[in-house]
């Protein structure tokens, strides 16, 4: 556990220097963003499955606040990834007997595909593999 602990506090605290930074340099690194992101969701996930969903919580969390400071990461390119995190994170919560943060969770990722979807009929018309990603997003966070 100390050893998997020690390997999310270092990704963590590399996703944070770049969370520093200013949007246009947060942009040009979204991919170093991205994947610490794939590393911290792999590894929580190990956790939650092991019932350390307590432990799991705080880097997902984390996650989700990564995913929604990038303007790179918010598109309707890595919306499943999102609602992935949207999930997890809900369901460690879950774990916890925490339902009332589950819940909040899953709504939170609700009004984010929404407000996405939103942007996206902004600019008519709206690709059909990007309302076909939003309505699955909405599908799978619903359920």
């Amino acid at each position: 556990m100390e050893v998997v602990t020690d390997i999310l506090n270092r990704i963590k605290s590399t996703a944070e220097e770049i969370n520093k930074q200013s949007q246009e340099t947060r942009e040009r690194l979204y991919h170093i963003t991205f994947n610490a992101t794939v590393l911290i969701y792999k590894l929580t996930r190990l956790l939650r499955q092991a019932n350390f969903s307590k432990e799991a919580t705080h880097y997902l969390a984390f996650n989700v606040l990564c995913l929604d400071n990038n303007l790179i990461l918010t598109t309707a390119k890595y919306l499943d990834w999102r609602v992935m995190n949207y999930l997890e994170l809900a369901r460690a919560y879950a774990d916890l007997q925490a339902f009332k943060a589950a819940t909040k969770v899953v709504t939170y990722g609700v009004q984010k595909v929404l407000y996405l979807k939103q942007i996206e009929e902004q600019d008519p018309p709206v690709p059909d593999g990007t309302k076909e990603t939003l309505v699955e997003a909405l599908r799978c966070l619903r359920t």
